[in-house]
C-alpha cells in the first residue's frame, strides 16, 4: 500500500506539474512537498524517485517472481549451458516505400490539415456536451466526468483514423466510409426527432476495446438509432439524450456535423482521384520484399509472417497478395485454422507432421501471443507497432527458445517517403512523416514519457532499434556471472570465503561516509544502511549496495571509523525493531514442523509425503505460511491420519 500510494503521487506530479488546470497543478505541488519537503518541482528528482521505487518493488517481489529474458539466457552461465544455441535477431530492416508528389501531399494533409491537433475534423457527434453548454475558450480544463469522457472518445476517434491511415489506404478508406455512415444516420435521426443521443456504454468501451472492436460496436449501436425514436423518454439509463432546443450552440452543432460529412466525402473523392488503392506504393514495396525473400534458396525455406493491427488492412492485403500462398487470420480463429497454422508454421511439431501449403501468414495481433511460428524467419510489421511490447510479442512468435530453425531472424518495418529523392533526404522525409503521425496520435504512441519532446530522428531511431537491445540483463544474472568469473579466475578466494568466521567486520574506501550491515537468517537477508550524514538508518536491497561492497582482490582493509560501533548497534537495533516477529509465530512454526515430521514417519503415500516436505520448506526456509495455518497444523491429531489428510 505504501508503494502504491507513493507511486500514484509521483505519477500524478509527473503528469500534472505543467497542467493548465490550477487545481491539478496545485495538487501536484502539494504531493511534491509531501514527498520531497519543498515546493519548487524538479522533475528529474521525480524521475529518480520513480526509478528507486521501481527497484524497491522489484526487490520486494523478486523472491517469488522469476523473470528471465534472452540476455539472461545468454549471459547467465547456468542457463547458457542448458539453452545453448539461440538465433541472432538482426537489426530491423527499414523498407522505405515511395509516395509520388501528389500522394505525399495527400499524406501530409490527412495527418495535419484534416486530423491534426487543429485539423478540420470536429468530431461533433462525440462531444455534444460542448454544444449544449456553449464554447468557453478561457474556461479551465473541465473536471466533469461526462465532458472528460466525451473528449476522450472524440480524441480516440481522431487517433483511430490517423493510425488506420498509417496502416493502409484500404483500412483508411473503409474507416472513412464507416464514419460517413455513422454521421449520416445521426443527422437523419436529429432531423426526424429534434434529439441526439450518445450511447453511455461507448464512453466506457473506448477504454476497454481494441480499435477494430470499438468501430464495429459504434456502427452497430448508431445504426440502431432509428429504433429508438419512440422510446426517447425511456432510454436515459443507457443513453445520454440531448434535446437540441436546449443547446446554446445548436446551429454550430448541426453545421459541424455537416462539415465532417463534407470532409469525409472530400477525402473519398481525393482517394479515388489519386487511385490510392489501385496504385498503392506501400503494398507494392511489400510484394517486392516478399518476392526477394521467397526467391532466396535457403534450407529450410524461410517463411514470412505479416502483422497488422487492423482487420481491414489484413482483408485489403489478402486481395493484394493473391498470387502468393497466403494463410489469412483476420477474425475468429477456429480449431481447424489453428491446426493448419501449426502444421505449416510450428517448428515444435515432429517433422513428419510438417506441411508446406503456405509460405506467408497474414494476421492481426490475435496471433501475436501464444503461437509458436518458428518456421517463419521473418516478421513484417506492415503498420508501425508504436508500443515496444507489441514488437517483442510479434517477434516472440518466431524467436522460440530451444526451437532454433534459422541462424538469423529478421524484422521488417515500413516507412513512408517521397519518390525521386536521394537516400538521405528519403530518410529525413520518412522521419518527418513519423513525427507528424506521432504528434497526431499523441500519448497513444507509447515511446516517450509525457514531458519528453520527441524529435523526428529520435523517433525513427527508437522504432528501428533491435528489440533484443530493449532488454536489460537482470541483476541476478549479473551477480551470478561475476561470481562465476571469480570462481574460474581465483578459486582460492572462494575457499577463503568458505573459511570465514560467522561475523566479519571490514572497512574499505568508498564514495560516501556510510555503513552497510548484512545479517543472514536462514534464507532471509537483512541489509541495513546508515549514511552518517542522516539521522536514521534504513533497509536497502542487495542491488543498492552491490557496487559499493565490490573490491579488488589486493585491496587492503582500512581502520574502522570511530563512529562505527554506535552506528553498527543502531542498525542492529533497527533490524530487531523492523523484523521482530511475535514469539507465538516462532512457537507455532516449531510446533507445526514437529507435527509434520511425526506425520511423515506414519504416512506411506508418496504424494502426501511430498506435500509435507514442501510445507516444511515453506515454513523453515521461506516463512510464508500464515500464523492461523501454522496453528491449525500444530493442533492436528497425528494419531488420526484420515483427519490429518
Amino acid at each position: 500500500k505504501d508503494y502504491e500510494n507513493e507511486f500514484s503521487k509521483l505519477v500524478y506530479i509527473k503528469t500534472n506539474y505543467k497542467s493548465h488546470n490550477k487545481k491539478k497543478k496545485e495538487l501536484a505541488k502539494k504531493y511534491y512537498k509531501e514527498i520531497f519537503g519543498y515546493e519548487t518541482i524538479d522533475i528529474k528528482e521525480v524521475e529518480e524517485r520513480l526509478k528507486k521505487l521501481s527497484r524497491r518493488i522489484k526487490n520486494f517481489i523478486q523472491p517469488v517472481v522469476i523473470r528471465r529474458n534472452r540476455l539472461d539466457l545468454r549471459n547467465n552461465p547456468i542457463y547458457s549451458k542448458e539453452v545453448k544455441d539461440l538465433p541472432k535477431v538482426e537489426d530491423p530492416i527499414e523498407v522505405l516505400y515511395g509516395l509520388n508528389k501528389k500522394q505525399s501531399e495527400f499524406y501530409d494533409k490527412v495527418i495535419t490539415k484534416y486530423f491534426g491537433e487543429k485539423g478540420e475534423f470536429t468530431g461533433a457527434i462525440y462531444v455534444p456536451y460542448k454544444y449544449k453548454e456553449g464554447f468557453r475558450e478561457q474556461e479551465e480544463e473541465k473536471e466533469d466526468f461526462i465532458a472528460i469522457s466525451q473528449e476522450n472518445l472524440r480524441n480516440f476517434m481522431k487517433r483511430l483514423l490517423v493510425k488506420r491511415f498509417e496502416s493502409s489506404f484500404g483500412a483508411f478508406k473503409q474507416s472513412i466510409e464507416n464514419f460517413l455512415k455513422v454521421y449520416e444516420k445521426a443527422k437523419k435521426f436529429i432531423e426526424r426527432t429534434g434529439f441526439y443521443i450518445l450511447d453511455r456504454k461507448l464512453l466506457d468501451l473506448s477504454q476497454e476495446m481494441n480499435d477494430d472492436e470499438l468501430l464495429e460496436e459504434l456502427i452497430k449501436r448508431l445504426e440502431s438509432l432509428g429504433n429508438l425514436e419512440n422510446q426517447l423518454k425511456d432510454i436515459s439509463k443507457d443513453f445520454y439524450v440531448y434535446d437540441l432546443m436546449e443547446f446554446e450552440e445548436k446551429e454550430k452543432f448541426l453545421k459541424d456535423i455537416d462539415k465532417d460529412i463534407e470532409l469525409f466525402k472530400k477525402i473519398l473523392q481525393e482517394m479515388e482521384k489519386l487511385k490510392l488503392l489501385e496504385e498503392d506504393p506501400k503494398a507494392e514495396a511489400l510484394i517486392k520484399y516478399i518476392e526477394e525473400t521467397l526467391n532466396k534458396k535457403e534450407n529450410p525455406k524461410r517463411k514470412i509472417i505479416i502483422f497488422s493491427e487492423y482487420k481491414d488492412t489484413v482483408k485489403y492485403l489478402k486481395e493484394k497478395l493473391k498470387k502468393f500462398r497466403v494463410l489469412t487470420v483476420e477474425g475468429h480463429i477456429s480449431h481447424n485454422l489453428i491446426k493448419t497454422i501449426k502444421k505449416n508454421f510450428d517448428a515444435s511439431l515432429d517433422k513428419e507432421d510438417w506441411e508446406d501449403d503456405y509460405d506467408i501468414l497474414l494476421a492481426t495481433d490475435r496471433i501475436s501471443e501464444g503461437f509458436n511460428l518458428a518456421r517463419a524467419g521473418v516478421v513484417i510489421n506492415y503498420d508501425i507497432p508504436w508500443n515496444p511490447v507489441r514488437v517483442i510479442q510479434r517477434l516472440g512468435r518466431i524467436n522460440r527458445i530451444g526451437q532454433k530453425v534459422f541462424n538469423n531472424l529478421y524484422i521488417v518495418n515500413f516507412f513512408p517517403t517521397e519518390k525521386g529523392e536521394e537516400h538521405t533526404r528519403q530518410k529525413e522525409i520518412a522521419q518527418n512523416k513519423l513525427l507528424l503521425i506521432h504528434n497526431s496520435i499523441g500519448e497513444d504512441a507509447k515511446i516517450f514519457s509525457p514531458d519528453e519532446e520527441p524529435t523526428a530522428s529520435e523517433l525513427y531511431r527508437r522504432l528501428t532499434t533491435n528489440p533484443d537491445e530493449m532488454e536489460e540483463e537482470s541483476f541476478l544474472t549479473k551477480v551470478i556471472r561475476e561470481f562465476q568469473e571469480i570462481k574460474e579466475k581465483d578459486p582460492e578466494v572462494i575457499k577463503q570465503i568458505e573459511n570465514l568466521p560467522y561475523r566479519v567486520k571490514v572497512s574499505k574506501q568508498g564514495d560516501n561516509d556510510e555503513l552497510i550491515v548484512l545479517i543472514r537468517k536462514n534464507h532471509n537477508l537483512f541489509i541495513g544502511y546508515k549514511d552518517y550524514s542522516e539521522n536514521e538508518p534504513k533497509v536497502v536491497s542487495f542491488e543498492d549496495i552491490y557496487e559499493k561492497i565490490k573490491a579488488n582482490k589486493d585491496e587492503k582493509p582500512l581502520e574502522k571509523s570511530d563512529k562505527f560501533w554506535s552506528a553498527y548497534q543502531e542498525i542492529k537495533d533497527y533490524e530487531t525493531k523492523k523484523n521482530h516477529r511475535k514469539v507465538n509465530q516462532k512457537d507455532y512454526e516449531r510446533q507445526a514442523i514437529n507435527t509434520l515430521e511425526t506425520l511423515r514417519e506414519k504416512i506411506t503415500d508418496q504424494d502426501l509425503i511430498e506435500v509435507i516436505e514442501n510445507l516444511k520448506k515453506a515454513i523453515s526456509d521461506y516463512g510464508i505460511i500464515p500464523t492461523y495455518t501454522l496453528k491449525a497444523i500444530s493442533e492436528l491429531d497425528t494419531n488420526d491420519i484420515e483427519q490429518c489428510k
